[in-house]
């Protein structure tokens, strides 16, 4: 990739009117292609790596423990005196 950035610098000094149009292209397709190289040399292979080894990063809640974790209260009437509380 660096090897392509540096040609196409060398290219731009060569032919200064292709410059704007073709450098700014030509970048946003390298960008591209980095992220999409990094995203499937770095996220997709550890993600299979860890579904592969049956490993978690993150607790799951919903095995370890069904209940809720909203406590339970009682429910209020909607008085006058509720209403001025609550802020």
């Amino acid at each position: 990739m660096i090897c392509l950035a540096a040609t196409v610098f060398v290219l731009c000094k060569l032919f200064p009117p292709f410059e704007e149009k073709i450098v700014k292209r030509i970048l946003a397709g390298i960008s591209i292609v980095l992220v999409a190289l990094t995203y499937f040399t770095v996220v997709a292979l550890t993600a299979i790596m860890f579904k592969l080894l049956r490993r978690r990063l993150l607790p799951d809640f919903r095995k370890d423990n069904p209940s809720s974790y909203w406590t339970g209260r009682e429910k209020t009437d909607p008085t006058l005196d509720y209403l001025k509380r609550q802020f």
